[in-house]
């Protein structure tokens, strides 16, 4: 059977050949208004098994795998039991035929999705975060000494409140994203562990 667009006639009860996941409306090209499947299984002169067809659509000795279905009127392919579209798309009907579209986070044609990574190039990470991508997202991680939820990031002063983090004998100074412990005059150490006095 040959289809060509300007040979395509609307119609809302039509029939259906179906290969792989798309569909062919039958009943609405000229020239195969076939009503059965044994009508189509007739008029190609193909020996056939069970529902499925082969069916020379150009008439140029390359055959395609079909399947017979003469249901009439449109058939929501998103409800059916196989994946027409990628499990990271969204499907959406249309009259004879459905739509894949990627969903936010993925990039592809619809029935092949994989995923962005948001974080190569500009993300809405604080410049003092680390990006992490995720499955269809990203995440954003303050770095150490500083607090937020990543997409603001502002300094932490370790040297307020209760926890010490340099010994008592020390002087804790912050410093943009730490802090240093200097030990006080007379004692000796890192800061963090300073001897008695000399």
């Amino acid at each position: 059977m040959e289809a060509r667009p300007d040979n395509f006639q609307p119609d809302g009860s039509r029939f259906y050949m179906r290969r792989f996941k798309g569909r062919t409306p039958l009943g609405s090209i000229p020239e195969l208004p076939a009503s059965s499947c044994q009508e189509i299984k007739l008029s190609e002169g193909k020996d056939s098994i069970s529902k499925k067809y082969w069916l020379d659509p150009a008439n140029v000795g390359s055959s395609n795998l079909v399947y017979c279905d003469m249901s009439l009127g449109d058939i929501d392919e998103c409800k059916s039991s196989n994946d027409v579209c990628d499990k990271n798309a969204n499907c959406s009907n249309t009259v004879g035929f459905y739509n894949c579209t990627c969903k936010e986070g993925f990039t592809g044609d619809g029935h092949s999705c994989s995923d962005i990574d948001e974080c190569r190039g500009n993300n809405s990470c604080h410049v003092n975060a680390t990006c992490k991508n995720t499955l269809g997202s990203h995440v954003c991680e303050c770095h150490p000494g500083y607090s937020g939820n990543g997409q603001n990031c502002s300094n932490i002063d370790e040297c307020k409140g209760s926890n010490k983090v340099c010994d008592e004998n020390a002087n804790c100074s912050n410093t943009v994203g730490f802090y240093n412990c200097t030990c006080n005059e007379g004692f000796t150490g890192d800061g963090y562990s300073c001897s008695g006095k000399i």
